[in-house]
């Protein structure tokens, strides 16, 4: 037993200089990869970049120019999730209270609104019996029955005679 505690003894600590060995290269490589990330901005041939480049160096806003961060083993999108996971302090939590109920009488104010809007457009009743529609099929029927009344038949005769022959031919 004594033997097996010292293989996993030996087993820690050599996966602790492992991790520590993989930790340290890619630390390494982030600062080679910075490095030659500034080389190239200072000797972009665009005059843009060259003078972004040299603002971002006088800035320090820039995070090639920032050291290497000691924790780089959880990316952004961890991050943001512990970011969001944690509780709001006091202060941002009156904040959100002050806001959602600030939303919430806004909300019931703009439904109470539509209610009155709807029960008025429910209990409106036209004065008029008939639609424009109704109104106005009827007053065409009575154009047209009134202009069948008031039209005159006239019947033209006309006689047309002919010589050859002495007869007379009618057409109506």
């Amino acid at each position: 037993s004594k033997s097996t505690t010292k293989v996993e003894a030996v087993k820690t600590t050599v996966q602790k200089e492992v991790s520590t060995s993989v930790e340290s290269n890619r630390r390494a490589q982030l600062l080679r990869m910075q490095e030659s990330s500034l080389k190239e901005g200072r000797s972009s041939v665009s005059r843009a970049v060259r003078r972004a480049e040299q603002f971002a160096e006088t800035s320090g806003r820039d995070p090639r120019h920032v050291g290497v961060p000691r924790d780089t083993s959880d990316d952004i999108l961890k991050k943001i999730a512990d970011v969001h996971m944690t509780p709001y302090d006091s202060r941002e939590m009156g904040i959100a209270k002050a806001a959602l109920a600030q939303g919430q009488l806004k909300i019931d104010r703009m439904e109470k609104e539509l209610n009155a809007i709807t029960q008025s457009a429910m209990k409106y009743q036209s004065m008029y019996s008939k639609s424009a529609a109704q109104m106005a099929k009827e007053a065409m029927e009575a154009s047209e029955a009134e202009a069948r009344s008031m039209k005159k038949t006239t019947r033209k005769t006309v006689v047309e005679e002919t010589k050859r022959g002495g007869a007379r031919v009618a057409a109506a």
